[in-house]
């Protein structure tokens, strides 16, 4: 392990989905939400296995700089040395396109006001709108820095 990664007061976070490693670098904070509620990680963190839920996922750098990730569901191990997402769907703040997702929260909005409780089509859209929220979410943690 280089000198770097054992750097005090440092992280190795990676975040991970099917389409291949969307983050792999020191950090001194990331700050998740899993299912028992949000958390924050920080060097020397007790070992931990939790699972992700969709959230915007945020992590400060050396040097004070913020990055902002809109994640789904998926799982989070953490350590005394690292942060590992591994996550189904993950967006940098910066590359979400804030006008689609704005629809998307309108229109599944409106999809799910017009069906019944317990109606088997409402499962696939509440995820749906969970995801608009979410990327929603990131830019404007990312905007606020």
């Amino acid at each position: 392990m280089s000198s770097e990664r054992k750097a005090a007061g440092r992280l190795r976070l990676e975040v991970v989905s099917p389409r291949g490693v969307l983050v792999d670098e020191q950090v001194e904070e990331v700050v998740l939400s899993t299912q028992c509620g949000q958390m924050g990680v920080l060097s020397g963190h007790e070992p931990l296995l939790a699972l992700l839920q969709p959230a915007p996922l945020s992590y400060r750098k050396p040097g004070g700089a913020t990055g902002h990730l809109a994640v789904s569901d998926g799982f989070v191990e953490a350590g005394a040395d690292h942060v590992l997402v591994l996550t189904q769907i993950a967006e940098k703040a910066e590359d979400i396109d804030v006008e689609r997702a704005q629809v998307a929260l309108r229109g599944r909005s409106a999809e799910l006001a017009a069906l019944p409780p317990g109606d088997p089509a409402r499962p696939p859209l509440e995820q749906a709108l969970r995801r608009a929220q979410v990327r929603l979410a990131a830019v404007e943690l990312a905007r606020k820095g």
